[in-house]
């Protein structure tokens, strides 16, 4: 099973293989579904960009799109 977490604008982001989470230390939500990460090496942060690698492709991300 993929995952992976990084800290982007003040909230956790937590990934599995096929989703992705967001934790602001009051609510743990999904904000992004069938985007995830193979594992934590494939999550690069690049300025206020994300990009990951999972089953369904490579994306970049601002961890809510």
């Amino acid at each position: 099973m993929g995952h992976g977490l990084i800290v982007h604008n003040d909230r956790l982001l937590i990934f599995t293989t096929t989703q992705t989470y967001a934790y602001d230390e009051v609510q743990l939500k999904q904000t992004i579904s069938n985007v995830g990460a193979y594992n934590q090496r494939v999550i690069q942060k690049v300025g206020d960009t994300i990009y990951t690698f999972c089953p369904n492709g490579v994306f970049a991300t601002n961890g809510s799109s």
